[in-house]
């Protein structure tokens, strides 16, 4: 079971308490269904309402590295309990989803993020702030290499890119810097050899990057030099709604 957390000096205040509700009652679809509390080391997503095939997820918090898992837990209250934040929502052409599934919840956690910070654990990178440019290039060669669809590749791409949409109202050590593919065209880093039989069309997101990145430079500053800083005080491209 989580700890009560201590926030960090230049981020927003974490306030809710390990015996608070996983899931607020105005995300709950099944009433019946028991909410767990935040502090639990299971999470069952059953509150949320699932299809009658399809069996309700569970978010399994002691499978995340020691060092990472309340940062993540953090951001996925975060994920199932507040709209995808305009960071990602706003772009043109988006197919972003404001509010996420029981089952598309779980794919993002147990496994787009939890393999993000099981690499960051052999990185021996044990905050989300300290990710540097270098290590999302890195991270993008990884995902590159796994024996895995050119869908799948692309989603653990957005699903960190998702971490770092929230980090605006997450505690300073939380906030994940921007990855480098929000900035440049995806296809800069990812590269994809197929399956046999996958469709061979080079991945290019170059238009509604470029549109993105344009609405969030800041006009006097050299853009590459601050495009990977987190977000800050003054900084439109960062700036995000705080939740009350």
């Amino acid at each position: 079971m989580t700890a009560p957390f201590s926030p960090a000096p230049h981020g927003p205040e974490w306030t809710v308490g390990p015996n608070d509700p996983a899931i607020k009652q105005d995300r709950v679809q099944v009433p019946d269904s028991p909410i767990p509390h935040y502090g639990a080391d299971k999470w069952s997503l059953a509150p949320l309402g699932t299809p009658a095939a399809v069996q309700p997820g569970t978010l399994i918090w002691t499978r995340f590295p020691e060092a990472l898992s309340e940062s993540f837990r953090r951001t996925a209250w975060l994920l199932i309990n507040t709209p995808l934040p305009a960071a990602l929502l706003d772009r043109d052409r988006s197919a972003a989803i404001e509010w996420y599934s029981g089952s598309s919840i779980r794919t993002t956690v147990m496994n787009d993020w939890l393999v993000f910070a099981t690499w960051l654990q052999q990185k021996t990178i044990t905050r989300l702030c300290d990710v540097t440019p270098g290590d999302f290039e890195s991270y993008a060669k990884h995902v590159q290499a796994a024996e895995s669809t050119a869908a799948t590749k692309r989603r653990r791409l957005r699903c960190v890119s998702r971490l770092w949409a929230y980090a605006p109202n997450l505690p300073a050590s939380d906030a994940l810097p921007m990855p480098v593919w929000e900035d440049e065209p995806m296809s800069d880093f990812m590269s994809i050899t197929t399956r046999s039989g996958e469709n061979t069309t080079p991945i290019s997101r170059q238009g509604e990057v470029g549109q993105a990145g344009h609405r969030f430079s800041v006009p006097g500053r050299d853009a590459r030099a601050d495009r990977y800083r987190g977000p800050e005080p003054g900084d439109q491209r960062q700036r995000l709604p705080v939740l009350p």
